[in-house]
């Protein structure tokens, strides 16, 4: 998050994407949202676009009262996947609307859809909102981030967010991902709650933007107060793995005030011992690399201009990581 992605690739193998060439980045970045009043009734606007009257809405209590306190292993969050079979709450990083359909095949009990997997994660376009939330047996959580980088936003960018979340919920989705920092690295308070405030009755989910905070205790009780549903972090490292002293602690000072769920380098190897430290949930991408079908490829011209970028592959949510993920779960 907010640093610079470095890539290498494995020799090329078969995956449930097909062909593939695996790669490995030295630094995630985060995702970033913001919201604004919802449109009210007749179809969906555009991202923006503010329907004829603002609707006044009470800041959403954090925690609906059928979830209870998520520490307790027999309260748990509604699930809808009839195919979810583990003992912990999962969410799959979708970039596309095939990954979507890969966690309803699985059994993930949510989805985080994003666009622009090289910035960390970015809203998605419109189309892809409403064909994912056609798919049965998902929760879906948008990303609200109007672009990568850093997560400190203009007042234009916060209005894009704001438009970003009306029309998220006129989609019928179940929650929005975001996050806003203050230039000195801290929650920014009012902004979040605003935020928050504008998605209505929506599960709100602050991303890794609160790796990024000087102090995550300090920034914890912030974002409590905000009204989030949730935490999404690594404990303020590059992997969960690394940061799971910090997960422990911040579950035990969230005391089942708000959900914490970790996420960076989930794997099968890894997601029993993150689960074990007493999180909430598990946040993977599980990504594999299909490759392209064009057979004539023009090695002078690089579109996205950064050489390491693959041209012709594509990024896609690995079926069978996916699954060997969920039955370590079991």
């Amino acid at each position: 998050m907010g640093g610079i992605l470095l890539f290498f690739c494995d020799p090329v193998r078969k995956t449930g994407c097909g062909e593939v060439r695996r790669m490995k980045k030295t630094v995630i970045f985060g995702e970033i949202k913001k919201t604004g009043p919802e449109k009210r009734g007749g179809e969906a606007g555009r991202p923006g676009e503010a329907g004829p009257e603002k609707a006044r809405m009470e800041k959403p209590s954090r925690r609906s009262p059928a979830v209870g306190n998520m520490h307790s292993p027999d309260v748990r969050s509604p699930r809808r996947n009839k195919n979810d079979t583990t003992t912990m709450t999962t969410e799959l990083c979708a970039y596309s609307v095939d990954a979507c359909l890969v966690a309803s095949r699985a059994g993930v009990t949510r989805v985080e859809l994003c666009a622009s997997p090289w910035e960390g994660g970015t809203t998605p376009s419109a189309a892809t909102i409403r064909l994912a939330r056609r798919i049965p047996g998902i929760r879906l959580q948008v990303m609200i981030r109007p672009r990568g980088g850093d997560f400190c936003y203009s007042d234009p960018e916060l209005e894009q967010m704001a438009g970003e979340i009306r029309f998220a919920r006129s989609c019928g989705v179940d929650g929005v991902v975001l996050g806003v920092l203050t230039p000195d690295g801290e929650v920014d308070a009012a902004r979040t709650a605003a935020l928050v405030s504008e998605a209505g009755g929506l599960e709100v989910t602050f991303h890794r933007a609160f790796d990024m905070t000087r102090d995550p205790l300090s920034a914890l009780e912030t974002v409590i107060g905000c009204g989030c549903r949730r935490i999404l972090t690594s404990g303020g490292r590059n992997t969960a793995v690394e940061g799971i002293d910090t997960l422990r602690e911040l579950v035990v000072r969230a005391a089942g005030r708000i959900e914490i769920m970790a996420g960076s380098g989930v794997n099968a190897a890894n997601a029993r011992l993150l689960a074990d430290a007493g999180v909430d949930a598990l946040h993977f991408s599980a990504r594999g690399w299909r490759e392209s079908r064009m057979r004539f490829r023009n090695p002078n011209v690089s579109m996205g201009g950064v050489g390491e970028v693959p041209e012709y592959a594509t990024m896609c949510a690995d079926e069978t990581l996916v699954r060997k993920i969920l039955k370590e779960l079991e």
